[in-house]
């Protein structure tokens, strides 16, 4: 670092491996560090290696909290509540009726049929979970054609 008299930095430079590509934080931190010296507030202690002091809520102000579910929680500020502009977080999604099995049915085929548009098979991933659709998706190492295992051929009687 060259530094005049009254304080003024002339120029600085680290010669760390970031600090050649001149993007390094470290003579900000030298800087920072002699900036907060001059200005009196080098103390002992940090503040993190302090117990914490926060205030602490009265329990008459812990007792008049009501627990509420995420949804019923109103996250604006409190000029926008007076004002009657609040929303509770997120509206409930609309709610559809259940599938009949036809139904079920019907979406399952239509999904094994799917194709791109240069015709090429896709398997989409929810009917990896379906029973009747479930085997196409066995990966081909688990499904390797080999012969059976000697340990099957052996017959205790054939002795």
């Amino acid at each position: 670092m060259v530094v005049r008299n009254d304080g003024v930095v002339l120029g600085a430079h680290c010669n760390c491996t970031a600090g050649l590509g001149e993007s390094c934080s470290h003579v900000s931190a030298v800087l920072f560090s002699i900036w907060q010296h001059n200005n009196g507030r080098n103390e002992a202690i940090a503040v993190t290696s302090k117990k914490c002091k926060w205030a602490t809520p009265s329990e008459d102000s812990v007792k008049k909290v009501e627990y509420q579910q995420g949804k019923d929680i109103i996250f604006n500020n409190s000029q926008q509540y007076k004002k009657g502009q609040s929303s509770k977080g997120h509206s409930a999604p609309p709610a559809f009726p259940p599938l009949t099995a036809a139904e079920q049915a019907q979406l399952y085929n239509t999904l094994s049929q799917c194709r791109t548009q240069e015709e090429q098979i896709i398997k989409p991933v929810v009917l990896s979970v379906v029973k009747e659709y479930a085997a196409s998706y066995v990966p081909k190492a688990v499904m390797l054609d080999l012969p059976e295992p000697l340990t099957n051929l052996y017959d205790k009687q054939a002795r």
